[in-house]
């Protein structure tokens, strides 16, 4: 969710005029008042060197090389922004549909937060010392985690407010900008304040923290289950890995571009700066995430296994751990 030349390419690339127009009569006098001049100059270039002329929509929407060319030259000659506007200018001329799915995030934010309180609130129910056993580490790993995992189910609610789940380029640069900050609790206008906070970029670090907290709580919940020594030095070890790998992610989220706010200014052509393969960083987390998850999963098993008990019950408790950790 970041603009870095790749994703520029598929930005510009949805500028070209890719649905088929209705008449209107105005498109030209539309597209002199909205492109910008680095779009107008490329279409200036290219459309006497394509079958199209000015007033046919429908050919300039349809016309596979010209966009071709056009997308060339936008990302040549324009700032992503501008590239934006190129696509919401043109997909007004060629009339397509207006997407609105800004109520997708809002749910699953509210919804799976308010899931993972419930059960935490019932899991530390029981736990209470009037009520059952008393608290743990696992138990004050788990509080942390729901802290963490917090945040980001608030930042759903500003995202979908400001317009996360429509087309980004119909949104106005205030409101993408929006997307990523929050200044002082409350939205703003578009500003270069350091008390800005980008909330889609917090939510990130919000996650990862959250996701290794979550982790090392199962793992000390194992601690207080199996008393084997050998056994909990490797749960020792694995713990060992997450914190590894949540500092690891943590720290290359929050320094994944230099300098630091080039992470939510990129779309200001003024703000120069650099990142990291951001899409490369996401396919590592989730590779790591799984194979940790997996080990998680299969360590208690042997364990299970070797109770005194019969074969039918090992394997309903097996169950009921896996059922637990997933």
């Amino acid at each position: 969710m970041r603009f870095h030349t790749s994703a520029l390419a598929v930005l510009v690339a949805l500028t070209t005029f890719t649905y088929a127009a209705p008449d209107q009569p105005s498109a030209l006098e539309i597209a002199q008042a909205s492109y910008s001049k680095c779009t107008l100059g490329c279409l200036a270039k290219l459309i006497p060197q394509s079958p199209c002329t000015l007033t046919d929509v429908e050919c300039l929407c349809t016309n596979v090389p010209l966009n071709s060319n056009l997308t060339v030259c936008v990302l040549e000659s324009c700032t992503t922004y501008e590239g934006l506007m190129t696509k919401n200018v043109s997909s007004k001329m060629c009339g397509a549909p207006v997407r609105n799915q800004t109520l997708k995030p809002l749910l699953v934010g509210v919804i799976g937060g308010g899931l993972a309180l419930l059960v935490f609130i019932l899991r530390m129910c029981a736990g209470l010392p009037v009520g059952g056993r008393p608290l743990g580490w696992d138990d004050y790993t788990i509080c942390i985690a729901v802290a963490l995992g917090t945040p980001p189910t608030v930042f759903s609610v500003l995202l979908s407010k400001n317009g996360l789940g429509k087309d980004m380029w119909t949104l106005p640069l205030p409101n993408i900008e929006n997307v990523l900050f929050v200044r002082d609790g409350q939205l703003s206008h578009l500003e270069t304040n350091s008390d800005m906070l980008q909330y889609y970029y917090l939510g990130e670090i919000f996650y990862f923290a959250s996701l290794t907290a979550t982790k090392i709580s199962i793992l000390a919940f194992f601690l207080r289950v199996f008393p084997q020594q050998q056994f909990r030095k490797i749960i020792y070890g694995v713990i060992g890995i997450c914190v590894a790998y949540g500092l690891s992610f943590v720290l290359a989220t929050t320094f994944q571009c230099n300098p630091v706010p080039y992470s939510w200014k990129q779309l200001d052509s003024t703000y120069q700066g650099s990142c990291n393969n951001i899409h490369l960083q996401g396919w590592m987390s989730a590779i790591f995430n799984i194979i940790i998850d997996l080990i998680i999963l299969i360590l208690p098993l042997k364990e299970l296994y070797d109770l005194q008990t019969s074969l039918k019950k090992k394997l309903m408790v097996m169950v009921m751990f896996s059922l637990g950790i997933l």
